[in-house]
């Protein structure tokens, strides 16, 4: 049992400082976004330069906006990194260098601040049951308290992924093939060890980056590669429709047993 318990307050600890790390990041985000989405000016800016893409992820992205004071720089994220695609800016017309792509700050509040406020609770219950087990107060609700926060943290993290795989299989109909060549290999590419893929689309040539683990090639081979026409950078992948739905399916299967762990410890606090 002291075992068990000493699993559970370092995740809960390494949780819950992730968290409030993101926390803190949110607000400094918020801060500097909600006051230029109430009284900041708005102009449509394009993108200069690509600086990172993540599988499946918003890449992140340098914008250019002009103003009555000349033209600036802003980070950014986009779904759609291509050079010269146009990103809604908010600026402070009074030091038009102070700017956010964050136009619409009360949605990503809305979406961001629970969930952050979920995690540390779950996180604060995991750690709140190990230190009353190392104190000597012994109580039938330590284990039901800190196991079943773990096992609702595991139910929320597996039925998220599943979602996404959900939604992935649902966009599938848009996605189409073309051929990819293997470019290189990168133990500390994006998301972990991957392959640099580079495919033509009707647009020009892309580039993205797969999990090595998702397609059996070296360097210089050619792979099958699925895209959304829309977005071909963000959305490509070496995987199938099926490797999504066997993903899809498991993770919903992992999420229905651990929320079935959560209701039984709930039931014997």
């Amino acid at each position: 049992m002291f075992l068990v318990f000493a699993v559970l307050v370092v995740l809960g600890a390494l949780t819950l400082l992730t968290d409030l790390l993101v926390g803190a990041l949110l607000i400094i985000a918020l801060g500097r976004a909600v006051p230029l989405g109430l009284r900041g000016s708005q102009a449509t800016g394009h993108v200069v330069k690509i600086e990172r893409r993540r599988p499946g992820r918003k890449a992140r992205v340098r914008v250019a906006y002009e103003t009555a004071g000349g033209t600036f720089e802003t980070g950014g994220t986009s779904a759609r990194p291509r050079i010269g695609e146009p990103q809604a800016v908010r600026y402070d017309p009074a030091k038009p260098s102070r700017a956010t792509t964050m136009v619409r700050p009360a949605r990503t509040a809305a979406i961001s601040i629970p969930t952050v406020l979920v995690v540390a609770a779950l996180s604060v219950g995991m750690i709140t049951g190990s230190i009353w087990y190392f104190a000597g107060v012994h109580s039938h609700a330590q284990l039901p308290l800190a196991g079943g926060c773990f096992a609702l943290a595991l139910t929320l993290g597996t039925g998220y992924y599943a979602g996404g795989r959900y939604a992935e299989l649902l966009r599938w109909r848009r996605m189409v093939q073309a051929p990819g060549k293997v470019k290189r290999f990168d133990e500390h590419a994006p998301g972990g060890p991957g392959i640099l893929v580079s495919f033509a689309t009707a647009d020009g040539r892309e580039d993205f980056w797969a999990r090595a683990g998702s397609v059996v090639a070296g360097v210089g081979d050619t792979v099958t590669v699925y895209y959304d026409p829309a977005r071909p950078a963000t959305s490509a992948t070496v995987q199938t429709a099926s490797d999504f739905r066997s993903q899809a399916i498991g993770s919903t299967v992992l999420a229905l047993v651990f929320a079935a762990v959560t209701v039984a410890a709930l039931r014997l606090i």
